[in-house]
């Protein structure tokens, strides 16, 4: 959109226009024009909904279901949706029905399904004519099974990548679609109730992280298997319809496990969590799903859930482009076609695009347009990949010597580069990456590598009348294997799964520990044999014994995950020690962890240390990573920032992230490396870049504090913005100090009291503290003292002096909760402790009065004198008191005068009639000197105001500091 008319927009918007505000509101979540935020975009559309505009309405709706840029509020989206429904909106309309029917943000009302389903059947929304002939249907007989029939549910989005930078326009989709501008709102329904893909396809002209999520019609047969179904008559007891797809995920249901996954991306099993689904993704994706193939290898590329890993993402691309998958095909294309976690091939790009084109992908058909410049492609020069379906009605299969059911049932696993998943490590780091096993062996998967040209395909498939022995005759083993993978290559002719694994497993069945481990692969990807878990670990055990290094490791990880064989940390250390031993890198990393969490071995940290050592010897990013994470913290090892530095610059070389961040930690405080702000700031921007929320805050406080950057508060709370909005607390509580004193953003409490809570509720000791100063002085909502006590005490707890010390004052005086000095005391102390001066100025005072504490003038002397050099009026004057008097120190009218004289020059009243009473009492000479102490006193306390150390408000305003 041109930014003439964008600018227009804006101004509209201002005025109060609610087209022009919904408007606005709907660029913010596709980035068209604008920066890509949905919690500028809520803004707008909460403005427009008030105006009454339906198109905001029900795409506020979609932000507050889908928790984009708003906390997820399945009630105000239902709220949302009735007031759009209700002026006609058809999307709405069906949407309102949906929840009614799975009692989401409401109780479940099939009476009402049926009420709005019906509305929208009638303005031609055929998923909602498709709902209400279901809901419609008669109960059947009680001793009938009824038939699944998968429920709406909502899209799972993908997020796009954030901005470079919070004031540039992202190129970035939107990463939930919208309806499209009011004047054809019902055009675009991409808002409604989806259960389709989970991830997106990149464009051909950038990259992958920059692209929306393919959106399937409403109601497909990969949505949430899970929903409940829809009967027509309300049943007394429903369901419920998580706790039942968690259940068969849980039993191993391959589906049900990737529908879980959809879920957390969805935020349908409670706050969005791309961790936890990519946990899922995986566990069925190992089990052969192809949609779950897919999902997994779009949240490898974009770095969703994972650290960011292009040639895991290929991998799994790949797994799920060999069975058909037109969405992988096309992602596996682009990344051959740029080099992308593969070398460039622009030739197996056009493979890959031709294959997505051939089954209607029209986005392939265009970058196979550009890329051929319209010319037609050689169908011989293409590689078939058949299913083993097809092979089987294709060819003729060869006579078994022995019964099908000798042949060996096999299942799926994870490659032996998806192993050890370690915990995070503080601060905060992201979820590890998956190390990648070194080829120590000969043996190849199945499906390993590029995908095989045409003209490399020399194998002729199985004649009807032959049979294995005919062509192998008394082949040795070696030579069984070799000739089975080339049938699984298709060398010499077209690919024979059947055949390529029928000698695989003759040569394993006779001993060859190559082809037991790649018959252990078929096993798990189900590839020339059926697929099975427990048989492919029989197999991987088999090669193990022989020692062969991959196999034992891929067992290890079997054991560690309960893949195929009930979990089992022990064997899972014994399989990764074997392996190690042998210097397999991946190995190492793997008991590195479990000896870093003591699982099935005695947790050692010095142990750990070592093995990582010993992977990242080798170049195993990983292991590079987490030694680095060793010696920042001294965990089994001496604290040494240089070593530290020296690993995560290893590992940031090759791309890790959370390496590059922690690298830009230790170059922003000179911990291990030298100084270097700006280095710091182009490392957080790099990690920034890739949607790292610890980054996107880190960016913020750069600019916010001129940081190898400039000032620019602008960019400070855009940065902010973006970490929020992934949930950082960091951010969330720094973009709301921003807005309460409108720093780069309009000044504004009740948004800046949102931003704190959504940060304490996370336990962000300061938020906590901020939010409670704001409930104390009824700022941006109504002051209550008793929840400021509640916020107050949290903040306290975790050592937050300001909360302690207000925490005491509010027991001091007994507002908000009973009157208790003692506890009032305990605070007192506390915040004292930490040089506080209201604090230390009213703890001498119980000192001095005898009050809860036994007296003692000495004490109430060490605490005025702690709070008068922080410019505490009250104690200087009590100080001087004390000195006047001879209370707790040895009289002496000089020092008197001096404290005296300070507090006077403060405007303190009681201070200016005790200076000149006291100076009766002197000689000049005494009261030259207390003179000058005044003005030393004076000076010291300026420089550390000037410095920021002072937190006395009042002397900023009488010293007129900023």
């Amino acid at each position: 959109m041109a930014k003439a008319k964008i600018k227009n927009l804006y101004q509209q918007a201002q005025q109060g226009d609610p087209q022009a505000q919904y408007q606005l509101g709907y660029l913010h979540t596709r980035g068209e024009g604008v920066p890509l935020d949905y919690s500028i975009a809520a803004d707008y559309l909460e403005k427009s909904s008030r105006g009454g505009n339906g198109d905001a309405q029900f795409l506020l709706g979609a932000l507050y279901q889908q928790s984009k840029g708003v906390a997820p509020d399945f009630k105000r989206a239902v709220d949302l949706y009735r007031d759009a429904a209700q002026s006609g909106h058809q999307l709405a309309q069906f949407n309102l029905a949906y929840c009614y029917e799975i009692g989401e943000g409401t109780s479940q009302d099939l009476n009402q399904a049926l009420i709005w389903y019906k509305k929208a059947a009638d303005q031609g929304d055929p998923d909602a004519k498709a709902a209400l002939e279901e809901l419609q249907k008669p109960m059947p007989d009680e001793e009938a099974e009824p038939a699944p029939t998968p429920a709406p549910a909502p899209a799972a989005p993908a997020p796009a990548a954030p901005a470079p930078a919070p004031s540039e326009p992202s190129a970035a989709s939107a990463t939930t679609s919208a309806p499209a501008p009011a004047a054809a709102p019902a055009q675009d329904d991409v808002f409604a109730m989806n259960p389709g893909a989970t991830t997106g396809e990149p464009q051909p002209a950038a990259p992958p992280g920059t692209s929306t999520f393919t959106e399937p019609d409403r109601m497909t047969e990969s949505g949430l298997g899970g929903m409940p179904e829809s009967t027509g008559t309300p049943q007394p007891a429903p369901v419920d319809p998580n706790a039942k797809l968690m259940e068969d995920a849980k039993n191993g249901d391959a589906e049900a496990q990737f529908n879980v996954g959809v879920a957390y991306v969805n935020g349908v099993m409670g706050p969005q969590d791309f961790v936890e689904a990519v946990g899922w993704f995986r566990r069925s994706a190992e089990q052969g799903y192809s949609p779950a193939q897919f999902a997994l290898g779009a949240h490898f590329h974009r770095g969703e859930g994972v650290p960011q890993d292009f040639i895991a993402a290929v991998e799994w691309y790949k797994k799920s482009a060999l069975q058909g998958n037109a969405e992988a095909q096309f992602n596996l294309g682009y990344c051959y076609e740029i080099g992308e976690g593969v070398p460039r091939n622009q030739e197996e790009s056009i493979l890959w695009y031709k294959r997505a084109a051939d089954q209607g992908d029209l986005e392939a058909k265009a970058a196979l347009e550009e890329l051929t410049g319209g010319e037609s492609i050689d169908p011989y020069a293409e590689t078939v990949v058949h299913t083993q379906q097809d092979v089987q009605e294709a060819v003729a299969p060869p006579e078994p010597e022995r019964a099908p059911a000798e042949q060996p049932i096999i299942h799926s696993m994870p490659d032996p580069s998806e192993d050890a998943d370690p915990e995070p490590v503080a601060p905060e780091p992201e979820p590890e990456p998956a190390p990648v096993i070194e080829a120590t062996q000969t043996a190849e998967p199945a499906s390993g590598g590029q995908p095989v040209p045409a003209s490399a395909m020399d194998v002729a498939p199985f004649e009807q009348e032959d049979t294995v022995e005919s062509i192998t005759g008394d082949a040795p083993p070696h030579e069984l294997y070799e000739l089975g993978k080339k049938y699984l290559a298709g060398q010499d002719g077209e690919a024979d799964l059947i055949a390529g694994g029928m000698l695989i497993q003759q040569a394993a069945e006779a001993g060859n520990a190559d082809a037991q481990y790649h018959l252990a692969e078929l096993c798990s990807r189900g590839e020339g044999v059926p697929q099975n878990y427990a048989e492919s670990v029989v197999w991987y055990h088999k090669a193990a014994d022989q020692d062969h290094v991959p196999s034992q490791h891929t067992l290890a990880t079997r054991y560690e995950y309960g893949e195929g064989v009930p979990q089992d940390y022990a064997a899972a250390a014994r399989w990764y020690q074997r392996a190690a031993d042998k210097g397999n890198a991946a190995s190492q990393f793997a008991i590195g962890v479990l000896y870093s969490k003591g699982q099935g071995v005695v947790q050692d940290h010095s142990i750990a240390a070592n093995w990582f050592a010993q992977a990242a010897g080798q170049g195993n990013v990983s292991a590079q990573y987490r030694l680095g994470l060793c010696f920042k913290d001294g965990r089994g090892v001496d604290t040494d920032p240089a070593k530290a530095a020296e690993n995560f610059r290893a590992a940031a070389d090759e791309g890790h992230l959370e390496s590059k961040f922690l690298l830009g930690q230790l170059a922003l405080n000179g911990e291990g490396t030298p100084q270097d702000d700006k280095q710091a700031a182009d490392l957080f921007r790099a990690v920034a870049g890739n949607g790292h929320p610890g980054a996107q805050y880190m960016m913020g406080w750069c600019h916010e504090h001129g940081r190898g950057v400039d000032t620019d508060y602008t960019q400070a709370t855009g940065w902010y913005k973006l970490a929020a909005g992934q949930n950082n607390q960091n951010g969330q509580f720094r973009l709301g100090y921003c807005t309460e004193y409108g720093r780069g953003t309009t000044q504004s409490y009740p948004i800046a009291v949102g931003y704190y809570r959504k940060a304490a509720d996370q336990g962000h000791a300061e938020a906590q503290s901020r939010l409670a100063r704001c409930l104390d002085r009824g700022l941006g909502l109504t002051q209550d003292h008793g929840e400021a006590v509640k916020y107050f005490r949290l903040a306290a707890e975790q050592g937050v002096a300001e909360a302690q010390s207000r925490l005491a004052q509010l027991f001091d005086d007994g507002l908000g909760t009973g009157q208790d000095q003692t506890e009032a005391v305990k605070w007192y102390q506390l915040a004292a402790d930490q040089g506080l001066a209201p604090a230390q100025a009213r703890l001498g005072q119980f000192y001095e009065a005898g009050e809860v504490i036994p007296q003692n003038y000495g004490m109430a002397v060490k605490w005025y004198e702690a709070a008068a050099n922080e410019a505490n009026l009250e104690s200087q004057y009590r100080l001087a008191n004390c000195y006047e008097l001879g209370r707790g120190v040895a009289q002496d009218n000089v020092i008197a005068y001096k404290w005296y004289n300070v507090a006077a020059a403060l405007g303190y009243q009681r201070a200016i009639e005790a200076r000149d009473k006291v100076a009766g009492q002197m000689n000049p000479w005494q009261i030259t000197e207390g003179q000058k102490g005044a003005s030393e006193a004076y000076s010291a306390m300026r420089a550390r105001l000037v410095a920021g150390k002072s937190t006395t408000e009042r002397l900023k305003q009488i010293l007129h500091q900023p």
